[in-house]
């Protein structure tokens, strides 16, 4: 009976979250214009071609392992914490962005921004989608508390992550910009919600 109540808790404790997921997408796809030239494009290619190869050519279990271990190990020194960190934090995608940084700030050449977004595209793609179907195959309970609660938290922190670290690759800062978007999507949903109550 305890179990159970602590997994409801949980679960709507998830379900808080889900708005600010929603929220987060929303505006982090308008955002994606104010970016230069053709990266919402190729982010978006990114993907949409990470998601066709997965459900029909391969599904990138290899890679996703190979990164979740990557992680573990870089911040081991925090243990058992660091498996948390690998969950949430997307090892390709970082790395993506890492080699990107250096290629526009010791390069100093933009010729390949686009590649870059592709390819963070489909690297952050792989980890949410990878992440949420280990979370769930893991969670025996029906309704996944855990599993809603990390997924949600993982889509937060991607999207955030990926906004903060392009400001600092462009060398401009459009974060406040995001949020701002994203509290007021906030303040819509959960204006209509107590209306819809009301």
């Amino acid at each position: 009976m305890g179990n159970f109540v602590v997994s409801v808790i949980k679960f709507f404790f998830a379900l808080a979250l889900f708005p600010v997921t929603y929220a987060s997408a929303v505006s982090f796809g308008h955002h994606l214009k104010t970016y230069p030239g053709a990266y919402q494009d190729f982010f978006i290619w990114g993907l949409l071609i990470f998601l066709v190869i997965f459900l029909f050519l391969y599904q990138f279990w290899g890679f996703y392992e190979f990164g979740q271990s990557a992680m573990n190990g870089i911040f081991k020194f925090i243990a058992p914490v660091n498996q948390v960190i690998a969950r949430v934090f997307p090892f390709f995608m970082l790395l993506t962005l890492l080699v990107f940084y250096c290629v526009t700030t010791f390069g100093r050449t933009n010729r390949f921004d686009h590649y870059f977004m592709f390819f963070t595209g489909f690297t952050g793609a792989m980890h949410i989608l990878l992440t949420a179907q280990d979370r769930q195959n893991q969670e025996q309970s029906p309704i996944k508390p855990n599993y809603l609660f990390l997924i949600n938290l993982v889509a937060i922190v991607n999207i955030s992550l990926l906004v903060l670290i392009l400001d600092v690759i462009l060398g401009k800062f459009t974060f406040n910009i995001f949020f701002g978007k994203v509290i007021l999507i906030l303040q819509f949903i959960y204006v209509t919600a107590s209306q819809a109550i009301i």
